[in-house]
């Protein structure tokens, strides 16, 4: 329930080294700080009327590309 669509802000950083004229690396780093939401369940069921979520993220990436 209402996971992972609960970011608000996030931050990226990243770029990209060209080594040769074929080959490159790219590096990249994702921040999302905590977001907090609480959905309605009632209606559901269940035996409480609300859920609350916490999504944060920190995420690195790398990736080797090579162009023939």
């Amino acid at each position: 329930m209402g996971f992972p669509a609960t970011a608000e802000d996030h931050y990226t950083f990243g770029g990209t080294y060209d080594v040769s004229k074929s080959f490159s690396v790219d590096l990249a780093y994702v921040y999302e700080p905590t977001s907090t939401k609480t959905f309605s369940t009632a209606g559901l069921g269940l035996p409480f009327n609300t859920l609350t979520t916490d999504h944060k993220e920190s995420s690195l990436s790398f990736q080797l590309n090579y162009k023939f």
